[in-house]
């Protein structure tokens, strides 16, 4: 059993007393390209009460399969990816909070980086958000640029979503700096990376370069870090952020976890810059 970590001054650790997990699904799942998620659509009517079976529910697409096996080296996990939209953990988990907390909003300029198909489907579609993306390099997105170096305004954006960049990028430091000049104030950004609850301090080595050391060392060929919690908060709020975090998952039973696909040792990381 892992234990519960102790916080720095600024973060507060904001677990959510348990609720019947259908009245998450029944109210935030979101299937019109064009809704907002301050104004969800019910899809799904009791969760908690459908009828048993085996399969999965996958909450960015809606649809009920069997997940797959997904990751590489010595980190794949069962069950992980739906076969449909390709969502994984973190994605599914993301579409859920951000619905709980209605956090985008008409008129808000929201930047998603490296952002996985299907949520991009959903997020691009929200009504009076001007949505946009980046990748390092190729594809579609709106632009391309490195995260230590955004060419983008101060105060520019009123929210950040990353969901396991970081962990790619050598001066993680310098890109949550980044990340935060670009924040308006009020904004927020939700940073996620892979973390152990076990591990509390962060493992890098910048002699270790090739693929087959950093898949053994980092448990992927293009990580150059295993995060410990505790050091990814301080990292945080050493770049300037005021820091919530939020074991959201527990809001679900240990069957509705399953049945979504959610990754029980997964945080959320809200980092705000304030007024």
């Amino acid at each position: 059993m892992h234990k519960k970590p102790g916080l720095g001054l600024k973060a507060r650790f904001a677990g959510i007393a348990g609720r019947a997990a259908y009245l998450f699904v029944a109210v935030l799942v979101v299937t019109s390209t064009t809704a907002c998620y301050s104004e969800p659509k019910e899809v799904v009517t009791n969760l908690g009460q459908a009828p048993s079976t085996d399969l999965q529910y996958c909450v960015v697409c809606g649809h009920e399969s069997q997940f797959e096996p997904f990751g590489t080296g010595t980190e794949i996990r069962g069950n992980a990816m739906c076969p449909h939209c390709g969502s994984l953990e973190r994605h599914r988990l993301l579409r859920l909070f951000i619905a709980s907390r209605s956090l985008i909003r008409p008129g808000m300029r929201v930047l998603h980086i490296s952002p996985q198909p299907a949520l991009e489907s959903v997020f691009g579609g929200f009504s009076g958000v001007e949505y946009q993306t980046s990748e390092i390099e190729g594809g579609s997105a709106d632009f391309h640029f490195d995260l230590t170096s955004i060419e983008l305004p101060d105060d520019s954006i009123d929210a950040f979503l990353c969901l396991h960049v970081l962990e790619h990028i050598e001066d993680d430091r310098r890109a949550m700096r980044e990340i935060f000049r670009v924040l308006k104030p009020g904004g927020w950004a939700i940073l996620q990376v892979p973390l152990y609850r076990d591990r509390p301090l962060t493992f890098e080595d910048p002699s270790i370069t090739s693929p087959v050391e950093r898949e053994t060392a980092f448990g992927q060929f293009d990580h150059v870090r295993v995060y410990g919690w505790q050091d990814f908060r301080d990292r945080l709020m050493e770049s300037g952020f005021d820091l919530q975090v939020e074991d959201f998952v527990a809001d679900f039973d240990t069957d509705t976890q399953k049945r979504m696909g959610l990754d029980k040792e997964e945080w959320i990381h809200i980092c705000r810059k304030l007024l």
